[in-house]
């Protein structure tokens, strides 16, 4: 039990880090809403996002260039 959980733990940590290269490699097809990338992430990567986490990741990009 406690492996699993601590897997869990991880690869969500992991997940929630790197959700940025996610969203790059959504948008770069094409400029996109961000609830349809959520969408598209869901889709293409098998696991759903955070609504909130989605959009400051994406605040933080926009900012940060």
């Amino acid at each position: 039990m406690l492996k699993t959980k601590a897997l869990n733990r991880l690869r969500r940590k992991i997940t929630i880090e790197t959700l940025w290269l996610y969203i790059i490699s959504v948008l770069k097809d094409k400029p996109t809403y961000a609830y349809d990338v959520k969408v598209k992430i869901r889709k293409k990567f098998g696991f759903n996002p955070t609504t909130i986490t989605l959009y400051v990741v994406l605040y933080r990009l926009v900012k940060e260039g």
